[in-house]
């Protein structure tokens, strides 16, 4: 079972996404760094019965708070990360990803008490087969302490809302929560909890609480296996305490939330292939706090942040959800479809960020998927395009298309000749279905673009000779495989001259 979005719905929900560029959310807690370890596994140790990982490539990002964070960032709001981290070079390591994913690494407070916390998975493809974490969960020192809270205290009043996530790793001490719960109520900001531990005094005062089930238990002395026990147990935590409403998330059986004057919305989950949950409540976190932030109903900030965990969990690793991309999830749910591919026609006219298409990619290659990659301006669509991009996805499992933007035209000399700007050909592209991703790029030439992405094939027209290719360099330096598809130019000839006749005909 789904929701259905009506269409007066989709406007709604589009105009509270939108919003999301407007809010600015503190975000307390726990940093950690995520390191991710890909490779192959072909054979067991002789050592021990134990799988032997062969690497083939690794990833760090921002974990817990750090994670929460960056989906704020990413979905388009404006974030201030208050953390601490340890005196080694995995701090270092966070704060490069902090400047690059927030823009600042601020409020990252030095404990020379602790070291920073780090969880290291490996991976099989998609496959999780280990993790070994290296943390130390003392809490934090007296003086992290003391220049933790003057952070919170001067920008308290430069936000819209506060988020705090609890790992139990010491940082988040039941004086440091009641400190910015009360100081955001006594500001009038609404605030929200992702719990760990047993401690309830922690939390009074939240405006929600966002345990799952086992959360829930611990923080209640209660079961939460049914829902009936779920319910008995969020409604104690409203009737004992200030907390004012309770989200309980319950994996592949959606989320619950309770609220003081007995109101309860239940809605089922939205995943529908789930590769990794890692991260996946600290997406539901950031959307949940940017909508209500921007003042969605508690049920249109729920169902928001149900579609964004959906999400999430088909990827593998920490992963970041878009703006662009939560609107076209919303619309792919909605009565009036979407061109089957869970992309929006608004949706693809804003999809040529290049952040995005590096998500994307990097997704693919933990699936295994190999990638395709051509380019052009593709101002007017004929067969013969249609026949290049059919035989591009013959030779990949993933074809990316990369369009001059206007900028690109501009530079080299084509912007008068073209009969489209970037957004019309970018859109019409991404509703082929051989298309897999579409994204623009400014430079005269894609070699920029190809150097990041480093695609498995480059598929070019065959009116090209490997020689004519400005970008051949680059091509060679990512090691990737250049085929040529046979195209029938006298397509475009006849479609271009005919715009040329009409043009003529209605300049005389």
């Amino acid at each position: 079972m789904s929701t259905i979005f009506k269409h007066t719905d989709l406007q709604k929900y589009k105009a509270i996404i939108d919003s999301f560029s407007n809010q600015r959310i503190l975000c307390v807690g726990d940093v950690v760094l995520d390191r991710f370890i890909y490779g192959t596994v072909s054979r067991m140790s002789s050592e021990a019965p134990v799988p032997v990982l062969v690497e083939d490539h690794r990833k760090v990002m921002l974990g817990c708070a750090g994670n929460a964070a960056a989906n704020i960032a990413s979905l388009g709001g404006s974030v201030f990360l208050v953390s601490t981290i340890g005196q080694d070079s995995e701090a270092q390591d966070i704060k490069a990803i902090a400047r690059q994913a927030l823009g600042h690494d601020l409020g990252l407070v030095t404990d020379p008490s602790k070291p920073t916390t780090v969880k290291t998975r490996l991976l099989a493809k998609t496959t999780q087969i280990g993790r070994f974490d290296q943390e130390i969960k003392t809490e934090i020192s007296e003086d992290a302490l003391d220049k933790v809270k003057s952070i919170i205290k001067e920008q308290i009043k430069n936000n819209d809302a506060v988020l705090l996530c609890d790992y139990g790793n010491g940082f988040l001490t039941e004086d440091l929560a009641q400190y910015v719960i009360k100081l955001a109520n006594d500001h009038g900001i609404p605030t929200l909890v992702d719990p760990r531990g047993k401690n309830l005094n922690k939390y009074d005062g939240v405006t929600i609480l966002k345990p799952n089930r086992n959360e829930l238990s611990d923080l209640t002395d209660l079961p939460t296996k049914k829902d009936a026990e779920i319910k008995q147990a969020a409604n104690k935590i409203l009737n004992t305490t200030a907390i004012k409403n309770v989200l309980v998330t319950k994996s592949e059986d959606g989320m619950s939330f309770f609220e003081k004057d007995g109101n309860a919305i239940h809605i089922p989950t939205q995943a529908k292939d789930v590769y990794d949950v890692s991260g996946a409540g600290d997406t539901v976190a950031a959307t949940l706090i940017l909508s209500v932030s921007a003042k969605a109903t508690y049920e249109q900030a729920i169902h928001l942040g149900n579609i964004a965990g959906g999400i999430v969990v088909g990827r593998v690793g920490t992963a970041r959800i878009f703006q662009e991309e939560l609107i076209d999830a919303v619309a792919s749910h909605s009565s009036q479809g979407s061109n089957g591919k869970g992309l929006s026609l608004s949706g693809l006219m804003k999809l040529n960020k290049k952040n995005e298409c590096l998500e994307k990619v990097s997704l693919w290659r933990t699936q295994g998927y190999t990638v395709g990659f051509t380019n052009g301006y593709f101002d007017l669509l004929h067969p013969g395009h249609l026949s290049l991009f059919e035989q591009a996805k013959e030779q990949c499992d993933k074809l990316i298309v990369a369009v001059n933007s206007d900028k690109s035209a501009k530079e080299s000399g084509r912007i008068d000749t073209l009969v489209q700007n970037e957004v019309a050909r970018t859109a019409l592209l991404g509703t082929l279905e051989t298309v897999d991703l579409v994204v623009s790029f400014d430079e005269k030439t894609p070699a920029d673009l190809l150097k990041e992405i480093k695609p498995d094939f480059v598929i070019k027209g065959n009116n090209y000779k490997a020689d004519d290719i400005e970008e051949l360099d680059a091509i060679e330096d990512c090691g990737s495989t250049l085929f040529f598809a046979e195209i029938d130019e006298e397509y475009g000839k006849k479609v271009y001259d005919a715009v040329n006749r009409n043009n003529v005909k209605k300049a005389g």
